[in-house]
């Protein structure tokens, strides 16, 4: 198994229960967000991880190809900017964050997009045992 699917096969069940997660249960995700924006250590914390999942996709997985796979060179890379844009300007990624959660239609987008990547990723990760009709 090559490491596009091995990554596939994380990364979109990953987003695929993050998605559900905000989709069912809207009242705890807020507070989390809530919580997580007035938290100065949490952002810190936060970007470093953005930054070295993102460093680490990158090195690994930097495949710039006309299908499925860009998708996870192109996450690596939103993290890896996301984790530098957190530790230089934690301020502005705080009050982009607190505009984008407070905007429902900004939510609905966020939930559309992970839905759909993680359930691109979650079938491509999971497309040999699929098409052969084995599980997992």
């Amino acid at each position: 198994m090559d490491l596009s699917t091995q990554l596939a096969m994380i990364i979109g069940p990953l987003y695929l229960t993050i998605a559900a997660g905000l989709l069912i249960n809207r009242s705890a995700y807020r507070q989390i967000a809530t919580g997580f924006l007035d938290n100065p250590a949490l952002l810190y914390l936060s970007g470093m991880i953005a930054f070295v999942l993102g460093a680490t996709l990158i090195l690994i997985h930097n495949l710039w190809v006309s299908d499925w796979r860009i998708i996870i060179t192109l996450i690596g890379w939103v993290a890896l900017i996301k984790g530098v844009v957190l530790l230089i300007f934690p301020g502005a990624m705080r009050r982009l964050s607190a505009a984008i959660s407070a905007s429902r239609p900004m939510i609905i987008a966020n939930l559309l997009i992970a839905f759909a990547l993680g359930g691109i990723l979650t079938l491509m990760g999971h497309a040999p045992w699929l098409l052969t009709g084995g599980g997992l």
